[in-house]
């Protein structure tokens, strides 16, 4: 058995906080566990008491093997160190506590000095004021550590779900639907399916580094680490789909924004549509320049970067750089303007009305000819 309860100076040992950061913090222990292959069960939890929240748990696994775990979890980051988890073995019907010095692992330390726990509570070094000052700061600090994972969960799913929302969508014209993909015959729906849920720990990691990107350092290095989270997530692409190309614009747009959505969060301000553009207009400032710049025929180039050269379009990488003023400006009003309709309609026509506002890059290459826009409807002005 496992009893786990928290190390709580001065007279307060519970509060709605204190619970959050217990059941949290016992979250990622489970995790431990289920990655190490250790079954568990809970016995009983009392999380509202006023002595603090207590949970017992229940492992079938020898009890070295648990004791060498809690240690290595209490120790893992500072505030796990606020656990106090005591692992009780029966042994011909008597129970008992295995204590670190049983074997041979290290003593707990002193929050604030770092000396042995038991030495600083003998000889009572520091204050409650001062004990409390500390556990109260890696309470604080764990909790937006929690919160902040929490909203990288949430926009990961976002992501995903924008992109299976899209791929449901129909009639969409030379795109994959779930009713005909003749546009695209090496794909079909159950291909961006497969593509589109390998992502998620992409977007995942594109948020983290939003919400964590420090303060005062230069836009253009966070595109930096999305663009390198970018083409290691094209790998898992194209591993999930044998080798077709589903997302790779979806990495690149959507990676982008989701990292600008992040990065306003991290520093807790309002996500507007303005903040969101400045945001990407401050992280791509360089983009055209270094992408652009230099290019020469006979190069290795791409689609976007031949049709660049042929007739000086910019395609996703301008429409990015721009903070997406065709998704913004047409749209995302279509999508607003239209909350009476059923998801499909109001995705189908907010779709094709950024579809007729775009220099759709594929559909230049397919034609070969930048006039093919006139065809789509957009305006020639």
């Amino acid at each position: 058995m496992v009893a786990c309860k928290l190390n709580i100076p001065g007279p307060v040992k519970n509060s709605a906080t204190i619970q959050a950061f217990f059941t949290a913090g016992l979250a990622r222990l489970e995790d431990q566990w289920l990655a190490c292959g250790q079954p568990f069960e809970i016995a009983t939890s009392w999380e509202d008491v006023p002595t603090g929240p207590e949970r017992f748990y229940l492992l079938y696994s020898a009890g070295v093997t648990v004791k060498e775990g809690t240690v290595h979890f209490e120790e893992r980051q500072p505030a796990n160190r606020l656990f106090d988890l005591d692992v009780l073995i029966t042994n011909g019907g008597e129970s008992h506590s295995l204590s670190r010095g049983d074997f041979d692992l290290p003593v707990r330390t002193c929050l604030i000095c770092g000396r042995p726990a038991k030495e600083c509570g003998r000889s009572r070094r520091h204050s409650v004021e001062e004990l409390q000052a500390r556990v109260a700061k890696l309470i604080d600090e764990a909790t937006a550590a929690n919160q902040r994972e929490t909203v990288a969960e949430q926009l990961a799913d976002q992501a995903v779900k924008a992109m299976l929302n899209e791929v449901v969508t129909w009639p969409k014209p030379g795109l994959v639907d779930p009713v005909e993909h003749r546009a695209h015959p090496d794909m079909d729906v159950f291909t961006f399916i497969q593509s589109a849920t390998s992502l998620r720990p992409y977007f995942k990691r594109a948020a983290t580094a939003g919400l964590n990107f420090p303060t005062g350092q230069p836009a253009p290095l966070f595109f930096n680490q999305l663009r390198l989270l970018g083409q290691r997530a094209e790998t898992t692409m194209f591993k999930a789909t044998a080798g077709v190309n589903t997302h790779k614009g979806t990495i690149f747009s959507l990676g982008i924004l989701t990292g600008a959505v992040a990065t306003l969060k991290g520093r807790q301000l309002p996500v507007t549509q303005l903040n969101v553009q400045r945001v990407v207009n401050e992280m791509l400032a360089n983009l055209l320049a270094t992408d652009l710049d230099g290019l020469k025929h006979g190069q290795q180039l791409t689609a976007g970067e031949r049709q660049y050269l042929a007739y000086g379009q910019t395609g996703i990488r301008g429409e990015a750089a721009s903070g997406f003023p065709t998704v913004f400006k047409y749209g995302l009003p279509t999508w607003r303007a239209n909350w009476g309709m059923n998801q499909n309609d109001r995705q189908l026509t907010s779709f094709l009305k950024i579809a007729r506002h775009t220099d759709d890059t594929t559909l230049v290459k397919r034609a070969g000819d930048p006039t093919t826009s006139v065809w789509v409807g957009r305006p020639t002005s």
